[in-house]
């Protein structure tokens, strides 16, 4: 028992000793001070343009196309609305179409776009991908562009859950002619026309167009590339047609042709896609009381050929082969609505 007693007693001092110069080793570190971090942050400031309302943002005329500010395409434009978001942040000059999805409220992390796109209430998503080809869409044949980051939108469908981008070309009646021409750093080269005209008191006619081309830029530094690296570059055309009259005062009716040809290199000999897209829409206006509330008929076909080629390039980038061949990727597209829209007391919007 004296034993098993002195034994106890010689840990819980060996025990005693070690904690002190454990202690002593703890208090001995030195003391190292971080500098402070400071976060300076200011509210973006959205153009005067940039409207808000109960409908949602919307991006007036002026911004879009006007003779004070002009933007390359839409997207850049949508950009500056917080919760507008892509799959990648490259420009749309020179980024992949699949990369082109839509997202608002950072709904989804895929390249699958989550939110509708509608030009005069006709969807915009490609019927195979989802994704937008923003280059076709001339800023300055548009009166404004709406976005809706809410989930009213479900009624268009699985592209509804995350909001709407809402694009409303220029009233028939507002005659005008718009030429732009850019040239630009990696040679970039574009040619843009809007005109619309009056055929008579009841009809109208419109045209737009675009040609552009650039250079592009490597999507890598100098210090990552290869030989088989290339700049990301694109050669686009878009046409569109528009055809108004009214019936008896009573109707009006829109007819729309647009024709889009794009070829694509992305960065790589083999990596290349074209898209060649050709779009036709009618629609039919009855207003009542005084334009507060009306009947809209739409219908329209869309026909998609996409050709696409992706790469695997080596890890040292001197050479790649083919990874996925979509040689021939049809898709088209119908649908048709009807609509009642009507104005409560000048504030809210309802629509069935």
């Amino acid at each position: 028992m004296v034993y098993r007693f002195f034994n106890k007693h010689v840990l819980l001092a060996t025990f005693i000793v070690s904690y002190a110069n454990f202690s002593k080793a703890q208090v001995a570190l030195p003391t190292e001070e971080l500098a402070p971090l400071e976060i300076y942050a200011d509210r973006l400031v959205q153009p005067s343009e940039f409207v808000s309302s109960n409908s949602g943002r919307t991006i007036s005329n002026a911004l879009l196309g006007g003779a004070r500010i002009g933007i390359k395409d839409l997207s850049e434009a949508l950009v500056q609305y917080p919760g507008y978001a892509a799959f990648r942040t490259t420009p749309a000059r020179a980024a992949h179409p699949t990369t082109q999805g839509v997202r608002l409220r950072n709904l989804g992390i895929n390249s699958t776009s989550r939110s509708i796109v509608t030009l005069d209430d006709v969807p915009q998503n490609d019927p195979f991908g989802g994704w937008i080809y923003w280059q076709r869409y001339q800023p300055s044949a548009l009166s404004s562009v709406n976005i809706r980051p809410s989930s009213d939108s479900e009624s268009w469908g699985n592209y509804g859950t995350g909001g709407r981008i809402s694009m409303k070309s220029l009233q028939p009646d507002i005659l005008g002619l718009h030429t732009k021409a850019t040239v630009g750093s990696d040679g970039e080269r574009e040619f843009s026309l809007f005109a619309n005209s009056k055929i008579d008191d009841l009809s109208s006619l419109s045209f737009s167009g675009i040609l552009g081309e650039t250079d592009g830029f490597f999507t890598l530094r100098q210090d990552q590339r290869g030989s088989v690296d290339r700049k990301a570059n694109s050669d686009v055309s878009s046409f569109s047609l528009g055809y108004d009259f009214e019936v008896e005062d009573l109707w009006r009716i829109e007819v729309n042709a647009n024709r889009f040809e794009e070829d694509r290199a992305n960065g790589a000999p083999l990596a290349v896609n074209g898209t060649e897209a050709t779009d036709i829409s009618a629609s039919a206006l009855r207003v009542f009381d005084g334009g507060s509330s009306g009947l809209k008929l739409i219908a329209y076909h869309q026909d998609r050929e996409f050709q696409n080629q992706f790469t695997a390039v080596a890890d040292d980038r001197n050479s790649e082969r083919p990874a996925l061949n979509q040689f021939d990727v049809p898709a088209s597209a119908k649908g048709a609505s009807l609509r009642y829209f009507t104005r409560i007391e000048d504030t809210h919007e309802f629509s069935i």
